[in-house]
């Protein structure tokens, strides 16, 4: 759990940083992409922050902690994270490929590591099971305000397919 935490971590958003530049340089996503991408990263680090300060919940106790922990524990910065990295991430491998097993397989993977980190948090002490919950619900519910309110801009253009029979006139 020490491991899967990570995929919540500073690491992680890094890597989805990284990821995006590298796809808007080589065009395949466009530029408003790696804005709104820092628009999303920089609201979910605001609302965690907001959260963290209104709230101001105790973490689990030390006894039970397997790990150290600082600050207070609702909502979980970690599987807000992770939300947030590996929603990013599945959103740019359904823009590079058309493929839809790989669009699928990207999705469930996002899933399962968003999952798999908001567990190890509550495995390894550090915080409570409504922390995780409301960190996953919060940052779906941003994401998808965000997408809502940019109605497919995002969306790379669809590739035009011709036929044998377009260069007929067929139709």
């Amino acid at each position: 759990m020490k491991a899967v935490t990570w995929l919540g971590s500073w690491a992680a958003l890094a890597v989805t940083a990284a990821v995006v530049a590298v796809l808007v340089l080589a065009g395949h996503l466009p530029l408003l992409a790696a804005v709104v991408a820092l628009l999303a990263w920089a609201g979910e680090a605001g609302g965690v922050r907001i959260g963290k300060e209104i709230v101001a919940r105790d973490r689990p106790p030390e006894a039970i902690r397997l790990v150290r922990a600082h600050g207070w524990a609702f909502p979980s910065g970690h599987a807000s994270e992770a939300t947030l990295a590996f929603t990013v991430l599945a959103m740019c491998v359904t823009a590079v490929t058309r493929n839809r097993a790989v669009q699928v397989l990207g999705w469930l993977t996002a899933g399962l590591a968003i999952a798999a980190t908001a567990f190890s948090r509550v495995e390894l002490g550090v915080h409570w099971t409504t922390d995780v919950i409301a960190s996953v619900v919060f940052t779906a519910i941003w994401l998808t305000a965000i997408a809502v309110l940019l109605g497919g801009r995002l969306r790379p253009a669809a590739r035009i397919v011709h036929t044998h029979a377009d260069e007929y006139g067929a139709q």
